[in-house]
């Protein structure tokens, strides 16, 4: 196995502790119940092993004998991992937040909002031991983080509450038809 592939397989496993020996493997088995739970696009037939650990499935590894390529060479090098790294976060952000949306934007935007907070903080007390700060850059700067932070936590607070209706909205469907079943 080639460098590009130990490292796609290393961060898989790393990002979600399902350690498989060769993700790329084109044989892959799956029970019925499992691939009719999945909902792929594009590139994710990569990620099967995960998206069915997600959702509860058991994802085994079963060594085969692999014969090492005799002609032609990989088409699987460094760009393909670097192409491969956005549909790995996409499926991080899928899989752990989408239930629950502002713990991925209440962390960044409440990292940029306190490393924004601190150079103002910086910059304030620097201001009142007579130093001149209008002309620094590092005001619009972190006028800058502290306000993309509030917009992106505001943006999780947004997300959540969307899911938070749909949900209840669900909710609230099954009981009324639990009602009018029970008034029949």
């Amino acid at each position: 196995m080639k460098l590009p592939s130990k490292l796609f397989n290393f961060l898989m496993s790393a990002f979600w502790g399902v350690h498989l020996h060769d993700y790329n493997c084109g044989l892959k088995l799956y029970k019925k119940d499992a691939a009719k739970s999945l909902s792929l696009y594009g590139g994710m037939h990569r990620f099967i092993p995960l998206l069915a650990s997600e959702k509860g499935f058991e994802v085994t590894e079963i060594p085969i004998v692999h014969d090492p390529r005799k002609y032609g060479k990989s088409k699987y090098g460094f760009s393909k991992v670097f192409k491969d790294i956005p549909d790995m976060f996409t499926i991080l952000f899928l899989t752990k937040y989408a239930k629950r949306p502002l713990h991925f934007f209440g962390l960044v935007g409440g990292v940029l909002s306190v490393i924004g907070f601190l150079i103002l903080l910086y910059l304030t007390i620097i201001h009142f031991l007579g130093h001149s700060i209008g002309t620094r850059p590092l005001l619009t700067f972190g006028m800058l983080l502290m306000l993309a932070g509030l917009q992106i936590l505001f943006t999780g607070f947004t997300a959540d509450l969307i899911i938070s209706l749909s949900e209840r909205d669900k909710t609230s469907k099954t009981l009324d038809d639990l009602i009018k079943y029970k008034s029949e």
